[in-house]
């Protein structure tokens, strides 16, 4: 089956209490395992599984439940080696076991294969989501993005519409134009390059570049770029170089070092900020923010 046949057993409630969630598309994935949540009340408890042993004993942990639980959980395993025969599992009463796997070498009659959004399913995403943010999307603007996301993953697709929605953060409509200078003009600058500035702690040159940015980004789009990088790079911490490349399609080593670079602690209160600055920006009007992030950016 694909996600289309497990979107029409949940609208039935007619799900199982086992399946394989099978591709590498984990925005996806992330969505239905929140809509299995959703449609079963259930509480999701995630965890992992290096070899055959521990896999079983995920599979037996699903298959009890203590007499003090109440509600039900969705178990969700990432499953951190490649099986090479059928997996032998047994499908739960009460709770709800999913495993995670990128590749899926053999049957199982709840394997759910997630295949790449069609045109239409695109065009929903991007209207429910312009629709959710309050405003409007010019049929230009619309036809537009339908041709450069046609064929995209869905992490693609919510990326650039995300990146759309924060460029256009102050207008209700959307035009053509608009979504041509998010996708192809902002932003104009190397992350990179920034950190490089930033780990120098010379407030001038701070103040300067992030002058120069703000010029030509809005806001909204740079605290997303930076939280999105600082992210990756608090990640590595937690997170070996085939792990990182699966979840994030990035440079491995570089990030690496930008840790190494920042420290731990330093990291913990730069993601922090940027929250904060994203909460202001989202609740309050933009004007002065520009000083705001130049001196929070001083600070790190």
């Amino acid at each position: 089956m694909n996600q289309r046949d497990l979107k029409q057993q949940i609208r039935s409630g007619k799900t199982k209490n086992l399946y394989i969630f099978c591709g590498n598309d984990y925005f996806l994935k992330r969505i239905y395992l929140e809509r299995l949540a959703k449609s079963k009340d259930s509480i999701i408890e995630k965890t992992e599984a290096g070899d055959r042993e521990e896999l079983e004993s995920v599979n037996l942990k699903a298959m009890s439940m203590s007499i003090f639980e109440r509600r039900h959980k969705i178990i969700y395993c990432s499953v951190l080696f490649q099986p090479k025969k059928d997996l032998n599992l047994r499908e739960p009463k009460n709770n709800i076991l999913i495993l995670d796997l990128q590749d899926c070498p053999f049957n199982h009659p709840n394997i759910v294969h997630f295949e790449k959004p069609t045109i239409q399913e695109i065009k929903e995403f991007i209207l429910f989501k312009t629709k959710n943010s309050r405003k409007r999307l010019e049929p230009k603007a619309l036809d537009f993005l339908l041709e450069i996301l046609r064929g995209k993953d869905t992490a693609f697709i919510e990326n650039t519409l995300n990146s759309v929605l924060l460029f256009c953060w102050d207008k209700d409509n959307i035009t053509l134009k608009d979504v041509k200078l998010s996708v192809f003009e902002s932003p104009k600058f190397q992350t990179k390059d920034l950190f490089k500035i930033l780990n120098t702690g010379k407030n001038d040159e701070i103040t300067k570049k992030i002058g120069e940015i703000l010029k030509q980004t809005p806001p909204t789009l740079l605290i997303y770029i930076l939280s999105d990088n600082f992210c990756k790079i608090f990640a590595t911490s937690a997170c070996d170089e085939s792990c990182f490349s699966s979840f994030f399609k990035g440079y491995y080593s570089s990030y690496k070092q930008l840790y190494k670079d920042y420290g731990k602690n330093r990291l913990k209160k730069i993601l922090k900020d940027l929250y904060q600055l994203d909460k202001i920006i989202k609740s309050s009007k933009l004007d002065g923010i520009d000083i705001m992030i130049k001196a929070k950016l001083s600070q790190w």
